[in-house]
């Protein structure tokens, strides 16, 4: 018994030391980013001026001014349109969707997911219900 409590500390050792870091830091330097980029589209969206879009020509800018007036009446329209309701339009879709998308978050799990059900299978050997039950009852509370 106590060698196999010894390879079960040493596994759970190398799995903490080597899978964490290798899934999570990844995994959270892009949801950092996913979230600020979010906000950024927020932002962007909230302060539109088109004069201040950036034009690789004039000539450019003058075209879209031209349609612009055309379709909403005024730029001022075409800006209160995109600050109000295309702002609350993407923002409204984006709650719809939770700050990180769900393959992310499971693939995020993977390491407790691993295990949990190493643990669960564990807990079945040695028939130890308790063990069995609260580990079964984590892993379906953590996979939703």
């Amino acid at each position: 018994l106590p060698s196999v409590c010894l390879l079960y500390l040493f596994g759970f050792g190398i799995f903490s030391l080597g899978t964490y870091p290798l899934l999570s830091l990844p995994l959270w330097r892009f949801c950092t980013h996913h979230v600020e980029d979010r906000l950024q589209l927020l932002q962007q969206l909230r302060t539109f001026r088109v004069s201040e879009a950036e034009c690789f020509m004039e000539s450019d800018r003058e075209f879209v001014v031209s349609r612009i007036e055309l379709w909403f009446g005024t730029v001022a329209n075409f800006e209160e349109l995109v600050h109000q309701h295309l702002y609350q339009k993407v923002k409204k879709e984006l709650e719809g969707m939770g700050l990180v998308p769900y393959r992310y978050v499971m693939f995020g799990a993977l390491p407790h997911v691993c295990l949990l059900s190493s643990t669960i299978l564990q807990a079945l050997r040695d028939y130890n219900w308790d063990l069995f039950i609260r580990s079964a009852l984590t892993l379906a509370c953590a996979t939703g």
